[in-house]
């Protein structure tokens, strides 16, 4: 059975990204959700995938400078209240940010979620942060994202995690892999060690087909009708 994930919810024109207006569609369709977490200037943590308002709002403002009482006017939703509403109905996977705070923001994030029953996982980009949640929560699956690193890492350093070199010292227990960056030895050493693994985001029917053929955890977005089931 192919599971198909909600890239930050079930998000349209009417109900924006990250919002608990498109993970209630998402839940009414019976979609797991991926949805990404960082810390407001006092600390709350909140759902928002960008480190600044700029895309979504036109607000040249970052996250971590704005209280949650300011995001808030944006429809960003605190973590705790995403938990209330999804309340075990479908998975979620949670994106860990690493634009600051990457620590404190994993902490915060561990507290909330060690009250949360049902099944989730987390993962970043930021290879400390599954790392250290892990510490903190032994239980909880704690994964990597490949792909999509930022302008200022260095080539070789994208290019040692591009190529799953680090799998010779650490084992996440799962990685999320851009479906962009992904090829078929990449497929290879993924069953080689025996790590289960995602491909994020599928946009297009095409992309979905070919994406099938690898694995059936699946991260979409802007794909309709999209069915749980689907084969």
């Amino acid at each position: 059975m192919i599971n198909i994930i909600a890239h930050r919810g079930l998000w349209n024109e009417e109900a924006s990204e990250n919002t608990i207006e498109a993970f209630q569609r998402a839940i009414d369709e019976k979609l797991d959700i991926e949805l990404d977490v960082q810390l407001s200037k006092d600390k709350r943590v909140v759902v928002y995938h960008d480190e600044t308002l700029k895309r979504l709002h036109n607000i040249d403002a970052k996250i971590k400078d704005l209280t949650f009482q300011k995001l808030a006017k944006y429809n960003i939703p605190l973590l705790e209240d995403v938990l209330k509403l999804v309340d075990g109905q479908v998975y979620l996977d949670i994106e860990i940010k690493y634009y600051h705070a990457i620590f404190e923001t994993t902490r915060k994030t561990a507290l909330i979620l060690r009250n949360y029953k049902y099944n989730h996982s987390i993962k970043s980009f930021h290879p400390l942060i599954p790392i250290y949640y892990k510490r903190l929560s032994p239980n909880t699956k704690c994964g990597l994202l490949i792909g999509h690193y930022p302008k200022y890492w260095p080539k070789a350093l994208k290019n040692y995690f591009y190529n799953l070199r680090f799998l010779s010292i650490y084992h996440p227990d799962f990685i999320s892999y851009s479906f962009l960056n992904f090829n078929h030895t990449i497929y290879q050493k993924l069953l080689e060690h025996k790590i289960p693994f995602s491909l994020y985001t599928i946009r297009t029917e095409a992309n979905l087909k070919l994406a099938k053929q690898y694995t059936s955890s699946l991260i979409v977005e802007k794909i309709y009708p999209i069915k749980k089931t689907s084969k």
